[in-house]
């Protein structure tokens, strides 16, 4: 098969390396010159952006947006089958993809149409992205080769496994260590420093500062590695001088790996910014982050608040008395907004023990356990009959939960699956619940639109509590 004929492009390279950047700018490109057919990018963090059985259909949502013959073909497929949401994935594939491209033959004469699927590696985990694993590999072929698809991840070894091989799909390495790179990333350093600099102008600072011998010296201890250098910035524009803060990086050693450049990179900025010789602020610290990293969706600081609020267990300071030291690591260290990790490289040193020091390390088994506790907490102190004294009506009723009542409303049962059985508290509180709550839960859910949910995860409970 000659490179022509080739219709995936697989780029793939190590946490950080800049795959997402490269995926976006591919997209935008494309969408500049109206050629972008779809982008799909996935987070570990959200729900709806990591469930591997949602993709095609997005994907055929968004190609019937882009082209209204494709969308009107792909309509009367949903019509006639309305089941092919319960379909597998490869006929989903043939039906809302595959068929109704057949259907417009004019498509070969118009012009290359980008696919952009980012972060591939965090759609699902091994297992449950196999299905469609085998379908971009295998189907992908037959697909009109004007359609051209861009798939960007990790080089996890399943991922290898289905696209390595196949003759249609460019596999695409990133090589952090060339020189290229290097340069790279040294003019990203460069404009941000600059950026800093003039953001300071009462420091005085001067007018080709850092120079040229500070930036090299940056750019050697970033492996190759863009997330090290967006990192390195933030740290240095969170800090009160900029000076001190560049001069805590370049103390640090030059490292003979990507990872181990992360390590230090995540624990300068850990130990600049903590109070760790207080247990109390270590403590504080890894019961945000680890809601943070276990959450099914990102939570605002007030909601990780009430949810720590809702077990007798949990320390009641605010978390953003905490967090505001840490605005470098993480996003939307403010009033509002979602707590995020900076990247997800920081969530796997923060989860690894032998990477990270032990009043920063995330275990997230544990988490995951008292995040059911919270979830489950939350809704024995909310839910009740007729919880917002609604009265009959005809019309439509459109009602807004408390976020913390929300979100234990839809993940405290999977948070519950994820836990050990054996846990003293959780079969006393989690009966109680039930027997209490059960109805008041599922009248939740029906004023949350997600009644039709109630039944499945309700027998995933109950296939959990038989081997629990």
């Amino acid at each position: 098969m000659s490179p022509s004929d080739q219709n995936i492009l697989w780029l793939h390279g190590p946490a950080g390396s800049g795959k997402s950047t490269v995926a976006t700018t591919i997209a935008n490109t494309a969408r500049d010159l109206s050629r972008l057919g779809a982008f799909v990018f996935f987070n570990r963090a959200i729900a709806e952006r990591n469930d591997p059985a949602s993709v095609i259909r997005t994907l055929a949502f968004q190609l019937g947006e882009f082209d209204r013959r494709l969308g009107a073909a792909i309509s009367n497929v949903i019509e006639n089958t309305p089941s092919i949401r319960q379909s597998p994935l490869r006929q989903q594939f043939y039906k809302l993809i595959r068929q109704p491209l057949s259907e417009i033959a004019v498509w070969s004469q118009e012009g290359p149409v980008i696919v952009v699927i980012d972060a591939l590696d965090e759609c699902g985990h091994v297992g449950d992205r196999e299905d469609l694993l085998d379908v971009l590999a295998l189907e992908s072929v037959k697909l009109p080769l004007t359609l051209r698809i861009v798939v960007v991840s990790r080089t996890e070894v399943d991922i290898q496994n289905a696209l390595g091989a196949q003759e249609n799909i460019r596999s695409t390495p990133i090589d952090i260590s060339s020189a290229a790179n290097d340069k790279d990333i040294q003019l990203y350093l460069y404009d941000r420093l600059q950026h800093i600099r003039s953001k300071n102008k009462y420091l005085s600072l001067p007018q080709n500062w850092p120079g040229h011998d500070t930036v090299d010296a940056l750019t050697a201890r970033a492996c190759g590695l863009f997330i090290w250098a967006f990192t390195a910035c933030r740290y240095v524009e969170n800090g009160q001088d900029p000076e001190e803060r560049l001069a805590d990086l370049l103390r640090t050693d030059i490292c003979l790996n990507a990872e181990s450049a992360m390590d230090i990179m995540y624990s300068t900025a850990l130990e600049s910014a903590g109070k760790w010789e207080d247990p109390a602020f270590a403590a504080d610290f890894r019961d945000i982050l680890g809601i943070v990293i276990v959450a099914r969706n990102p939570l605002t600081a007030l909601t990780i608040d009430c949810l720590k609020e809702a077990t007798p267990v949990s320390r009641t300071r605010p978390s953003l008395h905490t967090i505001q030291y840490f605005g470098c690591i993480f996003r939307g260290v403010t009033h509002g907004e979602p707590l995020r990790v900076i990247h997800p490289s920081f969530e796997d040193f923060i989860t690894d023990r032998a990477r990270c020091k032990d009043e920063w390390f995330i275990d997230v088994f544990l988490y995951r356990q008292r995040l059911a506790r919270q979830c489950i907490g939350c809704l024995r102190a909310n839910l009740k009959r007729n919880m917002c004294k609604l009265t009959l009506t005809k019309g439509a009723v459109d009602v807004i939960l408390p976020e913390d009542v929300t979100y234990s409303c839809l993940f405290w049962i999977e948070h519950v699956c994820e836990s050990d059985g054996s846990v003293e508290w959780l079969s006393t509180e989690l009966y109680e619940f039930l027997v209490k709550h059960l109805l008041h839960w599922i009248e939740a859910m029906s004023l949350l639109k997600k009644a039709r949910q109630t039944v499945g995860l309700l027998m995933r409970l109950e296939d959990w509590s038989k081997v629990s």
